[in-house]
């Protein structure tokens, strides 16, 4: 291995807007293990790189070894195979490898892709340093666990990788990337936004979920005292004021939050902090846990409800009561934590009665904390999950190749086909304008009060509460306005400086 050989580390584009884009955890992640042993290497945003492809096809010819990126189901893919089919047209023999949620899932079809060489299951982080090891050096490819690969066109899976600690892991090196260029969801000018993981991996089953596939229901977690030596290095090197825990689920262990909690508050440490739980992890905490956590920052919990009765929660493996939903909504509430309630409709065989018990249990959470949010997303079926199966029997077409899989939208609704198109349109233009815009939450509230799109806030909300107030949906041009407008966004805000219009 030549001592100016490195490795690029790739962030495939996603088409997402850049006014809400979070760094690449996943790429910082393998970053911290190549930089702790002296390998080279050098990061790709494809998200916010000009001409991130030309960029790339140059690096091959100034010393790059190898690209790992990693990539999840959806339109992610379509930009990834881009930039894999360029390569291996300029280099056939250049190694592209793969990780994250897509090829961890179905290692095999992954690979099998001609452009794929190496797909990297679970945890990458020893992974993706045994591998960049492994090819520099000539080694022995089937000694490294947590791989897929192809042998004479055939695609081997070798051992799986279990997941270790992350305290043995470095630090995430938030030095290689401009934090400035990853806004987030920050609430201010003011504010300076990241990202931050404080564990991997998920205890529980829900049929709906890939983390079960991935992680085989193991998790593990960073230590309090770790997770604030950390957050107080990036607040006070970067000025981080608001962080986003991005853990699969972040109450596993409600001891290790509160001594999280407890030691951010003896610090001082001013951190505003939003993370994922389960309603029955919240309704079984103390309210002076919750009122701490609130205390040491935290202003959001999002909890996946996912569904608004006891028979489909049992049905989707949930392992959740319903009644924890409104215990969940009460504590959080009287702590003066806003929640923010996910909801998924148009399951396989779900009862008919589901959207409407759903937009109940909104109007119910709306009642006790106006401020709550409650996204309404469409089933989306992960193969190997309990619900793929029954998904296939009610029409879905199983993607063969990852071109099909690039098409497979989570939020469009085109992997339920066999829900009515009228039906889609209702639940969209509910979740995404009428009850948000009819009910501002703080953050459209500050948009209707202030902004050069003040005026433009201020007619979508007073349209959004007539309707609302009137159930009056008929010749509804205010909604084919807005979606309109976004989908002229989502093909052009690349090119024109274009605001995306959103009401939460």
């Amino acid at each position: 291995m030549n001592k100016d050989d490195y490795l690029i580390l790739f962030f495939p584009d996603t088409n997402e807007g850049l006014d809400r884009i979070n760094p690449p955890l996943n790429l910082l992640a393998i970053a911290s293990v190549l930089e702790r042993d002296g390998i080279a290497f050098q990061i790709i945003d494809g998200r916010i790189e000009k001409d991130h492809k030309q960029k790339i096809l140059n690096m091959i010819d100034n010393g790059a070894k190898a690209i790992g990126m990693g990539v999840q189901t959806g339109p992610q893919i379509g930009f990834a195979l881009q930039v894999c089919k360029a390569i291996k047209e300029k280099k056939p023999d250049f190694p592209v490898i793969w990780g994250g949620w897509h090829g961890s899932i179905l290692p095999e079809q992954t690979v099998s892709y001609p452009c794929v060489d190496y797909v990297a299951i679970g945890q990458g982080e020893n992974t993706m340093l045994e591998l960049w090891n492994c090819l520099m050096n000539n080694g022995d490819i089937s000694s490294i666990n947590g791989i897929a690969y192809k042998r004479d066109g055939v695609p081997v899976l070798n051992a799986p990788r279990e997941l270790i600690s992350l305290e043995e892991f470095p630090p995430l090196p938030f030095h290689l990337v401009d934090l400035s260029k990853y806004p987030g969801r920050k609430t201010g000018s003011n504010r300076v936004f990241a990202t931050y993981r404080t564990s991997q991996g998920c205890p529980w089953r829900c049929g709906y979920c890939a983390d079960p596939l991935v992680f085989r229901r193991r998790w593990e977690g960073l230590s309090p005292v770790r997770i604030v030596d950390e957050l107080q290095y990036i607040h006070e090197k970067y000025g981080v004021n608001e962080v986003l825990f991005v853990d699969d689920t972040f109450i596993v262990s409600p001891k290790r939050v509160r001594d999280m909690c407890e030691e951010m508050v003896e610090r001082n440490l001013r951190i505003e902090w939003q993370a994922c739980a389960r309603t029955g992890m919240i309704a079984k905490m103390k309210q002076e846990d919750l009122n701490l956590m609130a205390e040491a920052g935290c202003v959001l919990i999002h909890p996946g409800v996912e569904a608004p009765s006891q028979e489909m929660l049992d049905h989707i493996y949930k392992d959740e009561k319903d009644e924890n939903t409104y215990i969940c909504a009460e504590k959080l509430a009287k702590a003066g934590i806003r929640g923010l309630y996910s909801f998924m409709v148009f399951y396989p065989n779900e009862p008919k009665d589901l959207i409407q018990k759903t937009f109940q249990t909104i109007a119910r959470l709306k009642k006790i904390d106006p401020d709550n949010v409650c996204p309404v997303n469409f089933f989306v079926p992960f193969p190997g999950n309990p619900l793929f199966d029954e998904a296939v029997e009610k029409g879905l077409k199983r993607p063969e190749s990852l071109e099909d899989w690039s098409f497979f939208n989570t939020r469009s609704g085109d992997a339920t086909p066999w829900v009515k198109s009228k039906d889609k349109d209702f639940i969209l233009k509910m979740d995404k304008y009428y009850l948000p815009a009819a009910f501002p939450s703080k953050s459209l509230k500050m948009k209707l009060d202030h902004g050069m799109f003040r005026l433009i806030y201020l007619f979508f909300h007073k349209m959004a509460k007539y309707r609302v107030d009137s159930d009056n949906f008929k010749y509804c041009w205010d909604w084919n306005l807005l979606y309109a407008y976004w989908k002229f966004w989502e093909k052009f805000n690349r090119k024109l400086p274009l605001h995306n219009i959103h009401f939460r």
